[in-house]
Protein backbone atom coordinates (compact mmCIF):
# COMPACT_ATOMS: atom_id res chain seq x y z
CA UNK A 1 0.00 0.00 0.00
CA UNK A 2 1.46 3.37 -0.97
CA UNK A 3 1.43 6.27 1.42
CA UNK A 4 -0.36 9.41 0.34
CA UNK A 5 1.30 12.71 1.16
CA UNK A 6 -0.83 15.80 0.74
CA UNK A 7 0.96 18.95 -0.37
CA UNK A 8 0.01 20.62 2.92
CA UNK A 9 1.94 17.88 4.77
CA UNK A 10 5.15 18.43 2.86
CA UNK A 11 7.95 20.42 4.48
CA UNK A 12 8.50 23.85 3.02
CA UNK A 13 12.32 23.58 3.01
CA UNK A 14 14.25 23.69 -0.25
CA UNK A 15 16.87 21.23 1.03
CA UNK A 16 17.07 17.47 1.16
CA UNK A 17 14.26 15.49 -0.40
CA UNK A 18 12.61 18.55 -1.87
CA UNK A 19 15.50 19.02 -4.27
CA UNK A 20 14.13 15.96 -6.06
CA UNK A 21 10.92 15.99 -8.10
CA UNK A 22 8.32 14.95 -5.51
CA UNK A 23 5.51 14.44 -8.03
CA UNK A 24 6.93 11.21 -9.40
CA UNK A 25 9.15 8.50 -8.00
CA UNK A 26 12.85 7.81 -7.67
CA UNK A 27 12.99 6.31 -11.18
CA UNK A 28 15.11 9.06 -12.74
CA UNK A 29 17.69 9.17 -9.97
CA UNK A 30 21.21 7.80 -10.16
CA UNK A 31 21.79 4.87 -7.76
CA UNK A 32 23.85 6.99 -5.36
CA UNK A 33 21.14 9.67 -5.29
CA UNK A 34 18.42 7.05 -4.84
CA UNK A 35 20.22 5.75 -1.74
CA UNK A 36 20.69 9.27 -0.36
CA UNK A 37 17.01 10.09 -0.85
CA UNK A 38 16.06 6.79 0.78
CA UNK A 39 18.21 7.58 3.83
CA UNK A 40 16.62 11.04 4.02
CA UNK A 41 13.16 9.47 3.82
CA UNK A 42 14.04 7.14 6.71
CA UNK A 43 15.20 10.12 8.78
CA UNK A 44 11.99 12.03 8.02
CA UNK A 45 9.86 9.03 8.89
CA UNK A 46 11.76 8.56 12.16
CA UNK A 47 11.38 12.26 13.04
CA UNK A 48 7.71 12.35 12.08
CA UNK A 49 6.90 9.24 14.07
CA UNK A 50 8.87 10.52 17.07
CA UNK A 51 6.83 13.74 16.97
CA UNK A 52 3.71 11.66 17.67
CA UNK A 53 5.45 9.38 20.19
CA UNK A 54 5.75 6.37 17.91
CA UNK A 55 9.02 4.46 17.58
CA UNK A 56 9.57 1.71 15.04
CA UNK A 57 12.81 0.07 16.23
CA UNK A 58 13.50 -1.65 12.90
CA UNK A 59 12.99 1.44 10.75
CA UNK A 60 15.84 1.72 8.27
CA UNK A 61 17.08 1.03 4.77
CA UNK A 62 16.64 -2.62 3.77
CA UNK A 63 20.22 -3.58 2.89
CA UNK A 64 19.17 -6.62 0.84
CA UNK A 65 17.39 -4.31 -1.60
CA UNK A 66 20.72 -2.58 -2.29
CA UNK A 67 22.23 -5.75 -3.77
CA UNK A 68 20.83 -5.36 -7.28
CA UNK A 69 22.89 -3.85 -10.09
CA UNK A 70 20.86 -0.64 -10.01
CA UNK A 71 19.69 -0.47 -6.40
CA UNK A 72 16.04 0.20 -5.70
CA UNK A 73 16.23 0.64 -1.94
CA UNK A 74 13.30 -0.38 0.18
CA UNK A 75 12.50 1.10 3.56
CA UNK A 76 12.17 -1.48 6.29
CA UNK A 77 9.34 -0.55 8.63
CA UNK A 78 9.77 -3.76 10.60
CA UNK A 79 7.69 -5.20 13.35
CA UNK A 80 6.36 -3.45 16.43
CA UNK A 81 4.58 -4.39 19.62
CA UNK A 82 0.84 -4.03 20.20
CA UNK A 83 1.09 -0.70 22.05
CA UNK A 84 3.09 0.83 19.21
CA UNK A 85 0.65 -0.51 16.61
CA UNK A 86 -2.29 0.99 18.51
CA UNK A 87 -0.54 4.38 18.84
CA UNK A 88 0.33 4.37 15.15
CA UNK A 89 -3.25 3.46 14.19
CA UNK A 90 -4.59 6.27 16.37
CA UNK A 91 -2.25 8.81 14.76
CA UNK A 92 -3.19 7.66 11.27
CA UNK A 93 -6.90 7.97 12.06
CA UNK A 94 -6.31 11.53 13.18
CA UNK A 95 -7.73 13.61 16.01
CA UNK A 96 -11.40 13.53 16.82
CA UNK A 97 -12.15 10.18 15.21
CA UNK A 98 -13.82 7.43 17.15
CA UNK A 99 -12.65 3.83 16.84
Amino acid sequence: MAAVVRSADRPRSSEGLLSVDRSASSEGLRPVDRLRVTEEAVARLRDGLAAVSVTLPSLGVDVVSLASEAPYPLIELGRCNLDTALRLAAVLRGPGTDE
